[in-house]
């Protein structure tokens, strides 16, 4: 199995908890864990207990880790990860390469050295995909061509394998199709079954330690990312819990999202929010389980997904969810059987709550920065904003977002409660916990069993015209309107 870094995220949480329902799957007698540093908070000591004894081992190297994070030459770099896949893995010919997030392209390094080490030794490889760097990532393609890969050519053979057999899981059905890869199949992020009730009383205590008062909390499940839209998260929470917390708990986010964080956190502390973008737990903290257990409702306002599992986190813990309707998602969720009485698609705004002159020459800026950071090739996919008299929140730049949030709430959702029929039911009836949907149809074993039957399948040698093929049209999808949001470009 490898891993880039373990930062705090989804993909650790998937690791964690499919890894040992696919060891025993595949019958597996050791799990070597390839990655660039150290897991924190004691994961790599839980993953052991969870396989036999002696079976799990983890297998640090730095050359692993981020190419940005680097000052080492590239050949400095490539040598040190190859000389880790040999040590790491005596016994290739019999090996199974588990390797997350190659589209992310944070190390083209490393998908080069793993695709000339399946190649060279016939170990079995599976590409395992979560995100990808034209997801609104524009800034890795220069960190791409410093790392040797200077072509989208270059680029497509090393995000996919090309050369090896590998064979691709995405995280969505969507993704899947998009890819038109010879062999991939959708491999739903998988929820555990919650196996000990969270102390729900002793929670509250915390969080009323942590917090000053005893008020009702919803809680954001997430670190604050941008793409999270956090500033929606609290548009809503002012409108509905007024006299209440909104809540996120997540871990530090990359030194990329500092500014973002920065300016959310400024206004919450000048204009008084009742909002902690930030709260700081140790290991003696209530795990993020327990927080939701101990919460009257979760929000979930993201732009951007690979896959919702927050969605399911709510369902299993029992909690009513107020979410973004999320168009790469919400057919999984369907065919899994799941409903959610609470989805909305958009916020509406009128354009008299924030300066409409001033956010389009923003976005006009924002979008000539966007396009001319990308690929020649792709730039005849991305399209100009589109501007109307009533704009959805999340097309909004941050400085819109917070000229919104600057209106007394009272002022800004008597303005915005027509044109938004779900929160206007909310606020009438009251959140209902009606959710429905098979309790855990997305188990760590169904998660195992789909990879296990991917691995099975005999791939062809992959070709570069196949690999550029989907990075194209996956580059397509992503730069289309649908998936355009201005909080996620930068200047």
């Amino acid at each position: 199995m490898l891993h880039y870094h373990l930062r705090p995220g989804g993909v650790r949480s998937v690791i964690e908890s499919t890894l040992p329902a696919f060891a025993a799957r595949l019958g597996v007698e050791r799990v070597v864990f390839l990655t660039g540093e150290a897991a924190p908070d004691g994961w790599s000591e839980r993953m052991a207990e969870q396989l036999p004894a002696g079976c799990f081992s983890t297998h640090i190297e730095r050359a692993l880790g981020y190419f940005s994070e680097h000052r080492d030459a590239p050949c400095e770099i490539r040598h040190r990860i190859r000389s880790a896949l040999r040590d790491a893995i005596p016994d290739a010919a019999s090996a199974v390469v588990w390797f997350h997030n190659p589209g992310l392209g944070r190390n083209l390094l490393v998908n080069r050295a793993v695709a000339t080490f399946a190649a060279r030794t016939d170990a079995r490889l599976i590409f395992h995909h979560h995100d990808f760097w034209v997801e609104n990532r524009w800034s890795r393609w220069p960190e791409m061509r410093q790392a040797g890969c200077r072509t989208l050519d270059s680029v497509a053979s090393a995000m996919f394998g090309v050369g090896t057999r590998a064979v691709h899981a995405t995280i969505t059905s969507s993704d899947a199709r998009a890819l038109r890869l010879p062999v991939v199949a959708c491999a739903p992020n998988p929820q555990s079954a919650i196996t000990a009730k969270s102390n729900v009383r002793e929670t509250r205590r915390w969080l009323t330690s942590q917090l000053g008062d005893d008020r009702p909390v919803w809680i954001l499940p997430t670190r604050i990312l941008r793409r999270k839209n956090p500033a929606e998260a609290a548009l809503i929470a002012r409108w509905l819990l007024p006299d209440g917390w909104l809540v996120a708990f997540g871990g530090e986010a990359s030194a990329g999202e500092q500014e973002f964080i920065r300016r959310l956190n400024a206004a919450a502390s000048q204009n008084h929010w009742r909002a902690v973008f930030h709260l700081r737990r140790d290991h003696a903290s209530p795990s993020p389980s327990a927080l939701i257990a101990a919460s009257e409702a979760v929000l979930l306002t993201s732009v951007q997904e690979g896959f919702g599992l927050a969605f399911l986190e709510a369902a299993v813990h029992g909690k009513p969810l107020i979410a973004r309707r999320l168009p790469n998602v919400q057919p999984d969720l369907d065919a899994l059987g799941f409903e959610f009485p609470h989805l909305y698609d958009d916020v509406i705004i009128p354009s008299d709550l924030f300066d409409h002159r001033a956010e389009r020459m923003r976005q006009h800026k924002l979008f000539l920065a966007t396009k001319s950071r990308l690929p020649e090739a792709f730039r005849k996919h991305a399209k100009p904003p589109v501007f109307s008299d009533k704009m959805p929140f999340s097309r909004l730049t941050l400085d819109a977002q917070l000229e919104v949030l600057r209106h007394p709430p009272e002022q800004s959702w008597t303005a915005c409660r027509p044109l938004n029929p779900v929160l206007s039911q909310i606020a009438k009836s009251g959140l209902r916990c009606t959710l429905k949907g098979p309790e855990f149809s997305v188990s760590p074993e169904s998660t195992a069993d789909r990879l296990a039957a991917l691995l099975a399948r005999r791939a062809p040698e992959l070709s570069l015209r196949s690999a550029r093929r989907a990075l194209d049209l996956l580059a397509k999808e992503r730069l289309a309107p649908a998936h355009r949001f201005p909080i996620l470009d930068t200047v």
